[in-house]
């Protein structure tokens, strides 16, 4: 979630007693504030609306954050996961580019 929200897993923007994992939740429950929590910086300059697969890496790193170890995903689990968050991109993109 540090990576993704370019800050501490405390401070103090997010009040007393508050850590990054609970303003990270209070943040998906306001739809709009999913934009203030995700760091600009990873989605180059804030330009763009959040996409699909900053969410749902969001989502995951909350998952794994989980109080109860019970209640956290495998490693497994995850690389699945971050594996079907990887964005759809069309083949034809690469045309010309020889690596």
């Amino acid at each position: 979630m540090e990576l993704l929200t370019g800050r501490r897993p405390l401070d103090p923007e997010f009040g007393e007693g508050i850590n990054i994992i609970e303003w990270v939740q209070a943040k998906l429950r306001n739809n709009r504030g999913v934009e203030e929590a995700l760091d600009p910086n990873v989605r180059g300059r804030g330009l763009c609306k959040p996409i699909q697969e900053e969410m749902l890496v969001l989502r995951i790193a909350l998952l794994c954050a989980a109080k109860c170890p019970k209640d956290q995903p495998s490693m497994r689990d995850v690389l699945t996961m971050l594996g079907e968050a990887k964005p759809r991109r069309k083949s034809s993109s690469k045309k010309g580019s020889h690596l």
